[in-house]
């Protein structure tokens, strides 16, 4: 009924506490423990929570429909907080920094992301669950890998606001209501979306991308946008029938804007000058030209559709 509590330090061996539903937490105020707070019990109504900083092993949980989320507001963990538990109603919260492996939750079907606040995490924030009512969160920057979300029908993007991101965010999950979104820069690799039926467009910010901005999805209801600059490949959308043009309204890029579907309602637009190849629309059937609004481009714009 009452807590085990612990308020010593350096402790060789866990406090432990094997019970089940204990009303209140398991409690170690202290710091450098050698070994984790662990709690095999199961449906405790208050968390397990760990104040100290750099412990060695993590925090542990191995319960289920707990009712409060595990914390450890430490830093510099060399492990990462674990819970293998389903159905948690509260996130899992890891808000130190510099964790050297990420924050894990692979459950299912919780009602709120997983959160990881710190930066330079060394692999990324990964929750394999689906379904999740919220994307998953990763603040940091200069992660080395990417956010990951496998679900599908997540009901808001996967969200990267960092930069220098070395890989893609990447969302293979489809009719997602949200686009995918990473206003970061200089991103190495594309921002990948495969699904199909996106509400909202895949959305680049950031400029000096090496490689385009892709969507094999079809149907997508707003045009794929890249409002970067000096793309060295093109912006591509292999779908069809989007309600909306494919948009770059920057300038400078070595290769064309490239729309290879049919039936678009609206034109293919390409804002920029300069550009080394000329704008491409192989469809058939547009309502509205193709409109190159530059000027000095070295190749002329061509449509090879019919019946505009």
């Amino acid at each position: 009924m009452f807590p085990v509590i612990d308020t010593g330090y350096n402790n060789l061996v866990p406090v432990i506490d094997t019970g089940y539903n204990n009303l209140v937490p398991v409690i170690d105020t202290g710091y450098n423990n050698l070994v984790p707070v662990t709690d095999t019990g199961y449906n405790n109504l208050i968390p397990v929570i760990d104040t100290g900083y750099n412990n060695l092993v993590p925090v542990v949980d191995t319960g289920y429909n707990n009712s409060v989320q595990v914390v450890d507001t430490g830093y510099n963990n060399s492990i990462q907080v674990v819970d293998t538990g389903y159905n948690n109603s509260v996130q899992v919260i890891d808000t130190g920094y510099n964790n050297s492996v990420p924050v894990v939750d692979t459950g299912y079907n919780n009602s709120v992301q997983v959160v990881d606040t710190g930066y330079n995490n060394s692999i990324q924030g990964v929750d394999t669950g689906y379904n999740n009512s919220v994307q998953v969160v990763d603040t940091g920057y200069n992660n080395s890998i990417q956010v990951v979300d496998t679900g599908s029908n997540n009901s808001v993007q996967v969200v990267d606001t960092g930069y220098n991101n070395s890989v893609p965010v990447g969302d293979t999950g489809y009719n997602n209501s949200v686009p995918v979104v990473d206003t970061g820069y200089n991103n190495s690799v594309p921002v990948v979306d495969t699904g199909y039926n996106n509400s909202v467009p895949v959305v680049d910010t950031g400029y000096n991308n090496s490689v385009p901005v892709v969507d094999t999805g079809y149907n997508n209801s707003v045009p794929v946008v890249d409002t970067g600059y000096n793309n060295s490949v093109p912006v591509v959308d292999t779908g069809y029938n989007n309600s909306v043009p494919v948009v770059d309204t920057g300038y400078n890029n070595l290769v064309p804007v490239v729309d290879t579907g049919y039936n678009n309602s609206v034109q293919v637009v390409d804002t920029g000058y300069n550009n080394s190849v000329q704008v491409v629309e192989k469809g058939y059937n547009n309502s509205v030209p193709v409109a190159d609004t530059g000027y000095n481009n070295s190749v002329p714009v061509a449509d090879t559709g019919y019946r505009h």
